[in-house]
């Protein structure tokens, strides 16, 4: 019998594949596609996470640094004021180097990272808290006005120099006494401290000179403002009824009797710098 002949279509679906879609090596292309990209994109995000993750465990290695470093610093200086009164340091503002001569800065270096503690004294005779020291470190390309104004670390520590026993108590400046207790009462890194702008004799109805202070950082109910009277004696007297009407004003009346000084204000994160011009009851 005579083989029948191969239809001219039959032969070009054996040679190209059946268009009718029985022959799936296209679609199977075009998966293998879909599949490069999709496995391309995931490996740019893998990378680019692994890139970010090293990124951040570097800095937080160097912020780890820093905040080691500032500790040490900090640490040094209460070690140094504890047992010796610093006269350098009364009522500083801005506040000057902790245990070296000014202008010899106070400096740590850890961890290829330096930093530089300032420290200003509230010296209270005839108080179970005595001192009260601030300290504000800061790396050490910053100076002490800038440090105080934006520490790294913000510092503030009370000692008793008297102890339980009376009898020691007295005006002079600790010599053997120094430091029997001691007290933190603040450890604040990135703290913001209050600051003075202006000073002016108005406000409320005082038996003394009225004051009307304006600024930043005001802590409604726990904020004192003081009044230096002399630096070279470290006289500081409180003034009273203090009123914070806002964040960035409060009003008070000045200290007993007549005289002049340099403001400053305390709250629970810091003390202010001294204003520069000399407020007058």
């Amino acid at each position: 019998m005579t083989p029948r002949a191969r239809s001219p279509r039959r032969r070009v679906l054996a040679r190209w594949g059946d268009p009718t879609g029985r022959d799936e090596t296209g679609a199977t292309l075009i998966l293998a596609l879909v599949f490069l990209v999709v496995v391309s994109l995931i490996g740019v995000s893998l990378a680019n996470w692994v890139g970010s993750d090293l990124g951040n465990v570097l800095n937080f290695r160097s912020a780890r640094a820093m905040q080691t470093t500032a500790n040490s610093a900090a640490e040094l200086a209460v070690q140094n004021l504890r047992y010796n009164f610093d006269a350098a340091t009364l009522n500083a503002s801005p506040p000057v180097p902790c245990w070296t001569t000014s202008p010899t800065p106070s400096q740590v270096t850890l961890n290829a990272q330096s930093m530089s503690a300032w420290c200003t004294t509230r010296w209270q005779p005839l108080s179970t808290s005595t001192r009260i020291v601030t300290i504000t470190t800061c790396p050490s390309s910053l100076s002490a006005s800038a440090c105080a104004r934006a520490p790294l670390l913000l510092s503030v520590v009370t000692f008793d120099d008297y102890g339980s026993s009376s009898s020691t108590i007295g005006t002079a400046q600790c010599s053997v006494a120094c430091g029997t207790a001691m007290r933190i009462d603040g450890w604040v890194f990135d703290a913001t401290p209050p600051t003075v702008t202006a000073v002016t004799a108005a406000g409320p109805l005082c038996t003394t000179t009225p004051m009307n202070i304006t600024g930043t950082g005001f802590v409604s109910g726990a904020t004192s403002v003081h009044v230096i009277v002399d630096p070279q004696s470290n006289l500081v007297l409180a003034a009273t009824n203090v009123n914070v009407l806002s964040a960035t004003s409060l009003s008070a009346c000045s200290p007993s009797g007549t005289g002049s000084g340099d403001v400053t204000v305390t709250t629970p994160i810091g003390t202010s710098l001294a204003t520069s011009t000399a407020f007058n009851y």
